[in-house]
């Protein structure tokens, strides 16, 4: 077996980086105007016709978390983008929660499900660990996201269950 293979030796640590910072690097350009993520095609670059998602967003600020806890530069500031769009235009103002996308012209379908919610709270926590873990690191806007999750939750979140499950963890407000 080729030792880049085997877990543990130099060669797999150099390999490990390397695509590691391969790919932190691809991602660079996701943030979109206003905050959030746009989708990257295969060059990465921004392609804005699939609109601005929120599970996309949540996933970017948690990759750039640990890229700030790894050191690669410019993580931070990618983080700050992703939870900007969290705490701005992706964030329902008037009912709570967090529409699953919205378009580059900042429209938003009526519909919100529980799948984006929980991106949301991988975002939260992993930004906030960042202060935490390393005190050296300010955890750009996370105190903020936080702080918005435990608020109060969505007044009437669309769930994809049905029969004895249905509304279980639903909200009526």
């Amino acid at each position: 077996m080729d030792k880049k293979y085997e877990y543990g030796t130099d060669e797999n640590r150099a390999l490990l980086k390397r695509e590691t910072e391969n790919l932190l690097g691809f991602g660079h350009r996701f943030p979109a105007p206003g905050g959030g993520s746009a989708w990257l095609d295969n060059e990465g670059s921004p392609d804005p016709s699939h609109g601005i998602q929120t599970w996309i967003t949540c996933r970017m600020a948690h990759v750039y978390s640990l890229g700030t806890l790894l050191g690669h530069p410019g993580s931070e500031e990618l983080v700050d983008a992703a939870v900007e769009g969290l705490l701005g235009h992706l964030h329902d103002d008037a009912n709570g929660g967090w529409y699953p996308e919205i378009t580059w012209d900042g429209k938003h379908g009526p519909d919100k499900i529980c799948y984006a919610h929980a991106f949301v709270i991988l975002a939260g926590t992993s930004a906030t660990l960042i202060p935490l873990l390393d005190p050296a690191l300010r955890g750009p806007g996370a105190q903020g996201l936080a702080r918005r999750l435990i608020e109060r939750p969505p007044r009437r979140p669309r769930l994809p269950l049905s029969g004895e499950l249905a509304g279980v963890s639903r909200t009526e407000g």
